[in-house]
């Protein structure tokens, strides 16, 4: 980078060349500078190019490779100069002269970092060059029970990039009344500092804030805030994350120490509340400790957890994915699953045959064994259509590309493949509906999809609600002398239409089977309606260990009513690891003061989450 001003100025460097390079030339990059575009009319003259002797090296290698802060799971491999290289203007590569040394919290040197706990610890990477120069640099490793998404819901967290004019992601609010504070506030896009220079604090710690509002929190997920923030002064701060009035919280943290020295404060917490748009709120008026002078903020993030459901399908998903090219000449595509078929409809093709797809993934094959796949296709106008079954990444068919010509009437299409020497997984079916020979705008609607091995009697179907009205993950039991049935409606509810009752509760019931569940805190979250008033059971039971529950009382009966969307929350904690879980929601007679009534019950979402809080 060379300023250039309104003078002839004699602009020189000194540079080493450790190619061979017989094409080489000047290149002046006249574009965007940091950003920042300048329109002028440049003069260049008298370009000259002289070996010299070179200047004493004074320039540190360059490490590449090295994140800020890096978080790994416990029990996980840590390899230090994993992706970690060395570059020297004059040495070149020295990647292979890289040390480092970890430090735990107390500055300890460890001499081999054991990751079988979660901890915090310091990585000091250093490489030098043949003239003694020396470079380095820091990592925060953390070994964490829980991964984080990369994804960070805060917009321009590093304060690196201007405000918007129009809707500013950070805002500032002071109290305008009584004694106000005085607040000086400014963002450093160079620095990526947010500045809050704050004399006096008002009424109270909400009287000075800095703030984001517009981030969506999901009820049931658990986040990770983190603040990177030093103080002219030590004192303190409150966050909140809250909205609307009365104001709802749904994180807190008070009294947070601020120091003179740049510091990173983190908070866990899990969303107990319905999902909803929040605002983030640093408190920075009086509270004790608080102190006049410059607060600077440098980063925030806000982070969900990366954390298996314990529930399967607990949103009562169909088990299919439509997919379309989103570019260029864009079809409009709609989906649904009304008559009881699936039913894609467009109004054009794309670029491809891919350009539109319906697919289901995971399937899983056995190795040289022969399948049939099976289903039942139709098309509002007659037209051809492609069908695959592709292992994912390599996209390598399994089964050759089938051209298949629909008709306007609902028929049977039949296809065996035999798989290879290994076992595959992860296989995706697709349904191509976009450009082929025989295109035509409409709806194709499809049914009675399955995948069986050949020739085995009761062959499981390995399509997961091929016939678009069973509900994925989840069973319906009419033990005894129980009757009724259980469809997937269609706006993806499981609808139970209970016609009989048995003698037991559990006769008919509802249920799912779950692996495990891990130590901890948990709520059960169910969203129901019915078409009558009556009671219900819940259970979360244990089949090979008696039929014990692990509810704190044995089982959890509440009420649900005709004219209102009832949602039941079942808070339970989980002392050590419990494997076979069966989720049980009874529908048969209760017995007792509680009311046992026949009737149509509508699931739409079943939740089970830990509580971090």
């Amino acid at each position: 980078k060379h300023t250039i001003t309104t003078e002839w100025t004699t602009q020189s460097f000194v540079f080493t060349m450790d190619l061979d390079n017989q094409k080489g030339g000047i290149l002046f990059g006249l574009g965007l500078v940091n950003g920042v575009a300048v329109n002028a009319t440049m003069w260049f003259d008298n370009f000259e190019i002289t070996e010299v002797s070179p200047d004493s090296d004074e320039t540190a290698p360059i490490l590449s490779g090295v994140s800020d802060t890096r978080s790994i799971l416990v029990d996980a491999e840590f390899d230090a100069l994993s992706g970690v290289k060395a570059l020297d203007l004059i040495d070149g590569d020295i990647s292979e002269d890289v040390t480092y040394v970890i430090t735990d919290e107390d500055n300890n040197v460890i001499d081999e970092l054991d990751t079988s706990a979660p901890g915090t610890f310091t990585v000091t990477y250093s490489a030098e060059d043949s003239a003694g120069n020396v470079a380095t640099k820091e990592m925060i490793l953390e070994i964490v029970g829980m991964q984080f998404s990369d994804t960070n819901l805060i917009v321009n967290p590093s304060f690196e990039a201007a405000l918007d004019e129009e809707t500013p992601e950070w805002g500032v609010w002071s109290q305008d009344w009584g004694t106000p504070p005085v607040v000086v506030s400014a963002i450093d896009t160079e620095n990526g500092v947010y500045t809050m220079d704050i004399t006096g604090g008002g009424d109270a710690a909400w009287a000075v804030q800095l703030f984001q509002d517009g981030l969506s929190l999901v009820e049931g997920k658990t986040y990770r805030l983190s603040v990177t923030v030093q103080s002219e002064v030590t004192r303190k701060m409150n966050i909140a994350l809250g909205y609307g009035e009365p104001y709802i919280t749904y994180a807190r943290f008070d009294a947070v120490d601020l120091k003179t020295t740049e510091e990173t404060v983190e908070f866990v917490f899990t969303v107990e509340n319905v999902s909803h748009d929040v605002k983030l709120t640093f408190e920075l008026g009086s509270q004790d400790g608080f102190a006049d002078g410059l607060v600077t903020f440098s980063e925030v993030k806000l982070q969900e957890a990366i954390l298996e459901d314990v529930i399967t399908n607990g949103t009562i998903e169909d088990g299919w994915t439509v997919w379309y090219q989103n570019w260029g000449d864009m079809p409009t595509v709609t989906y649904d699953r009304t008559g009881g078929t699936f039913n894609v409809e467009t109004d054009k093709s794309g670029e491809a045959n891919w350009a539109i797809q319906f697919n289901q993934t995971m399937i899983n094959l056995e190795a040289e064994k022969t399948y049939v796949l099976t289903f039942d296709a139709m098309a509002s106008v007659a037209r051809d259509i492609n069908v695959k079954l592709m292992v994912p990444v390599t996209y390598f068919n399994v089964l050759e590309q089938l051209g298949v010509m629909l008709t306007t009437e609902m028929d049977t299409y039949t296809y065996e493949f035999t798989t290879t020497t290994e076992n595959i997984s992860g296989l995706t079916l697709s349904f191509e509906l976009g450009l082929t020979a025989s295109f035509a705008a409409g709806k194709v609607s499809f049914d009675n999809i399955s995948i069986v091995e050949k020739d085995v009697t009761d062959a499981p179907n390995l399509i997961i609600n091929g016939d678009a009205t069973t509900v994925p993950s989840f069973n319906y039991d009419n033990s005894g002398s129980a009757a009724g049935t259980m469809v997937l409606d269609e706006n993806g509810d499981a609808v139970i239409n209970v016609t009989t009752l048995g003698s037991d509760p559990w006769t008919p019931h509802f249920y799912q089977m779950i692996d495990s569940i891990a130590p901890g805190n948990y709520v059960l979250k169910i969203v129901i309606d019915s078409s009558v008033d009556r009671d219900l059971r819940v259970n979360l039971v244990l089949p090979n260990a008696g039929w014990g529950s692990i509810l704190p009382d044995g089982s959890v009966d509440f009420a649900v009513f005709a004219a209102e969307t009832n949602t039941i929350y079942v808070e339970f904690t989980v002392s050590s690891e419990v494997t076979d879980v069966k989720l049980e929601l009874d529908f048969g007679t209760l017995g007792g003061e509680l009311v046992s009534e026949v009737g149509t019950f509508t699931i739409s979402e079943v939740y089970i989450y830990q509580n971090l809080n």
